[in-house]
């Protein structure tokens, strides 16, 4: 076992746990170029989603000295990976693993029969279920994960949030777009076509600047959107459909926009990484928790009926997130269109007069 304060001058090669989405991810990669500011001697490999895993944005972030391999290990410790996780850190030289997975003990019971298995063969161990337990309304995950790894080194520099402002480049054919995110990675967490239609509607009466909708690639998010977008297009022009992107193509339709509205993604967490004026819409999350690090340039669309929910864990998930209780889409009710579309009337046009 270890001081806390003590882990970061005894290790330098650290095998990082996350949760399984690519926002996470995202969330992730400043935090761990705040260490690498301060510790340039450091190794950090990351257990990886499929999606990112061989695209051109990881070799990028490699290159830019991030992360220092992507090994293919499973993320939630279970019992049957511990001897993979195990075998990995001793064959790479890790001696230390970061569990930053968001979870409360609880709900993370198999990590702690890992860290014995690993504490036996000198591996350290260490998690933010403490962080987590201790966290106060104002704290976002960002937050959560940096006091975290301050615990390890209290004088490490700030995390620089835009990070991805230098790393991406602009689809200069969508410049100045509003670009339209109706993808999540659960049914759940995402708004229904009917609202996204309903939405655009009122957009097109008030600003005629390009609409761009990209989704995910899954056959459901790819098929919500194809509906989205023929619905509209009998009814509107310049409006334009993106999907198939690579994570690297995406970002750059991203980075192009004037404005983004996106469910509670990794779209949200790029586009605050882009510096991007945005509305998240949270329905099945916590937004207060889930909301992106750094700048404040973005609004949140709550659900009530979320923020009120008895299943809700203290990561901001709902357990019935997890599963097909409660309904197809009940937390959905709590956002309706007119919340969103007032969001931005006040956003969009003070960020336009400004730059007029």
């Amino acid at each position: 076992m270890f001081r806390e304060g003590q882990i970061l001058k005894n290790s330098s090669r650290f095998l990082v746990v996350n949760n399984y989405g690519i926002g996470n991810i995202f969330i992730l990669f400043p935090l761990l170029q705040s260490i690498k500011k301060k510790h340039e001697n450091f190794y950090f490999y990351l257990t990886y989603h499929p999606s990112l895993y061989e695209q051109p944005i990881y070799r990028s972030l490699k290159k830019i000295g991030f992360i220092d391999g992507i090994p293919p290990l499973w993320r939630r410790f279970r019992n049957d990976d511990h001897d993979k996780i195990i075998n990995f850190c001793l064959n790479v030289g890790i001696e230390t693993v970061l569990n930053l997975r968001i979870e409360a003990p609880e709900n993370d019971i198999d990590y702690f029969s890992f860290e014995k298995k690993a504490n036996n063969c000198s591996i350290s161990c260490y998690s933010c279920h403490q962080c987590l337990k201790e966290r106060n309304r104002n704290e976002n995950i960002s937050d959560i994960l940096f006091k975290s790894i301050q615990k390890l080194d209290s004088h490490l520099p700030l995390p620089m949030y835009n990070w991805l402002t230098e790393v991406v480049t602009c689809k200069a054919s969508f410049d100045k777009a509003i670009v339209l995110c109706t993808s999540a990675s659960k049914r759940k967490k995402r708004w229904s076509e009917e609202k996204w239609i309903s939405l655009v509607s009122e957009l097109r009466v008030i600003c005629l600047n390009q609409i761009v909708i990209m989704s995910g690639k899954r056959d459901e998010e790819l098929t919500e959107a194809k509906n989205i977008y023929y619905n509209l297009r009998k009814k509107f022009s310049n409006i334009f459909l993106m999907q198939g992107l690579s994570i690297e193509n995406y970002l750059e339709v991203i980075k192009a926009a004037r404005f983004v509205i996106t469910m509670d993604s990794f779209s949200s967490h790029a586009a605050a990484a882009l510096e991007k004026k945005q509305i998240i819409i949270f329905l099945s999350t916590d937004g207060y928790i889930w909301r992106p690090g750094g700048s404040k340039i973005y609004s949140l669309a709550l659900s009530e009926i979320s923020l009120m929910c008895k299943n809700m864990r203290s990561n901001g998930t709902c357990n019935n997130y997890y599963n097909d209780e409660g309904g197809k889409t009940r937390c959905g009710e709590g956002v309706d269109v007119n919340s969103v579309l007032n969001l931005f009337k006040k956003n969009f046009f003070k960020e336009k007069y400004r730059n007029s």
